[in-house]
């Protein structure tokens, strides 16, 4: 008796169910084969509109899981046509299809498994009608599938025994047990080009702390250039005094012409100051008030900080020396500069990040679903598109998680960073991504209320965190870890939040 088991796949402009579940069902060792079997050929079921989404699904099957015994094959819908007519289309290309797979391969019996979490709301409502009354006059077994985007398990309806054996619905959930996070795991990359971007690499090298997943280095360097910035972090967070002189120079900064020319020499690793020379140092020739001199002044001795002042910037610029790329101490400015305007509150969440995923695999033995932690990604369709840039980006599992950060009180950019991360985060994502908004110059519940129109029920996957969760790095961290185990409920236990 021929018996084979078919998984059609309704492919809209969402191709992560798509691939996710097709995904899943080739894995060959999972512990459900018998209830869900192995399909002995997949069938992405396109229109002209989606049909570039097909040949990616497709392209990233064959790469991942080459050839396992599974059959890739497409149904290409074409015609545009509406109503009646369309459902016409839609019914006779796909039982045609099955018509002829039952006649030249002599099929005895057949399982079909449908996949309609991603197709359109009109090829799901007549392709499903039309696989139904098919099943019904033939020797097949009907199972519809939907890929629960909250539990993030396909939810499985057993809705027709073939031939003339009534109808015995069964309802179950799969995996049993843990999620499909568990099972099918996509770098930023692959979740990128699944949408339709070629290009996500990361814009700039120069993360100075040290990567996820790698070793520390063995001279120390990273782990003391990671203290410096959390001290850093600590003082421009709880120290209002320390607060209010970093954004008066900040914006002073923003408006001094040449600076980074003129500045070139002062900000580097190897320079020192003589503050018993009468002659004013060169940085203060920068600015209008001695003050602001002070602020990049070493107090004490060259290694220690000063409570009020700049001294904590030197120590971190001097740290940050052996660490660059950079061979000539004026191409550092730029790195000096950009540290301190921005890249600063970028590494101090990214070590937050990465410590509490670390933190987590450690605590689970490493079952959890895979982490990929990115960076400053620059995403392009092709070398000539203009892209846009990402401040952080995690993939958990299949999912994509972005991480937004503004280091601006102003509401109305905080609102427009926030949009723009919900924006991009979607497109590169897909509708399953999320997105984590976090300003260290606002409080939550503000943040929240500046952004409801955006964390509403239509945007269900955001997180916003305020001044109050960044300001303690192991809070911050908490939060990062509450935000892992929702991928992976009652797994691990809870006895360490």
């Amino acid at each position: 008796m021929v018996i084979k088991v078919i998984n059609m796949v309704l492919v809209g402009s969402n191709p992560m169910p798509c691939y996710v579940q097709a995904a899943y069902l080739m894995n060959q060792y999972r512990s459900d084969c018998q209830e869900l079997p192995v399909p002995n050929e997949q069938v992405f079921i396109h229109t002209v509109a989606t049909q570039n989404f097909m040949s990616r699904i497709c392209e990233m099957l064959q790469n991942k899981y080459g050839s396992n015994g599974t059959l890739l094959s497409t149904i290409n819908l074409e015609s545009e046509a509406e109503g009646k007519a369309e459902q016409e289309n839609i019914r006779g290309k796909i039982t045609n299809w099955l018509n002829d797979k039952m006649e030249k391969e002599s099929i005895d019996r057949v399982i079909v498994i449908l996949n309609n979490t991603g197709g359109t709301k009109v090829m799901t409502t007549y392709a499903t009608i039309a696989l139904r009354e098919w099943c019904r006059e033939n020797p097949a077994q009907l199972i519809e599938c939907y890929l629960d985007d909250a539990t993030k398990k396909l939810n499985c309806v057993r809705s027709i025994s073939g031939g003339n054996e009534a109808a015995n619905s069964k309802y179950d959930v799969y995996p049993k047990e843990k999620n499909l996070g568990y099972f099918v795991h996509l770098s930023v990359a692959e979740i990128g080009y699944l949408h339709g971007y070629k290009e996500c690499v990361n814009k700039n090298g120069a993360l100075f702390v040290r990567p996820m997943g790698e070793a520390p280095a063995d001279d120390g360097k990273q782990a003391d250039f990671e203290d410096a910035l959390k001290l850093i972090a600590k003082k421009i967070l709880n120290d209002d005094e320390f607060r209010d002189l970093y954004l008066k120079l900040f914006a002073r900064l923003s408006y001094l012409p040449n600076f980074k020319d003129r500045a070139g020499k002062i900000c580097t690793s190897d320079f020192q100051y003589d503050t018993s020379n009468v002659k004013k140092p060169q940085i203060l020739q920068l600015f209008d008030q001695e003050q602001d001199g002070r602020w990049f002044h070493y107090a004490n001795g060259f290694t220690a900080c000063s409570p009020s002042y700049g001294g904590c910037w030197i120590n971190l610029f001097q740290k940050m020396g052996p660490l660059s790329k950079k061979q000539r101490n004026q191409d550092k400015i730029s790195e000096c500069m950009s540290m301190y305007t921005n890249d600063w509150f970028e590494h101090y969440v990214y070590m937050a990040v990465r410590d509490a995923v670390e933190e987590e695999q450690e605590r689970c033995g490493g079952d959890m679903p895979e982490v990929e932690l990115v960076w400053s990604l620059e995403v392009k369709r092709d070398s000539k598109d203009k892209g846009f840039e990402l401040d952080i980006v995690m993939s958990v599992g299949f999912e994509l998680k972005v991480i937004s950060l503004t280091i601006d009180d102003n509401s109305l950019m905080a609102k427009h960073k926030f949009f723009e991360a919900v924006f991009r985060g979607e497109i590169l994502g897909g509708t399953h991504s999320q997105v984590i908004a976090v300003n260290w110059a606002e409080n939550r519940e503000a943040l929240k209320k500046e952004l409801s129109s955006f964390s509403g029920e239509q945007y269900h996957h955001v997180e916003i965190w305020g001044k109050d969760e960044v300001k303690d790095y192991d809070k911050l961290k908490n939060l990062v870890r509450e935000l892992l185990r929702s991928e992976c409920p009652n797994d691990c236990g809870e006895d360490s939040l």
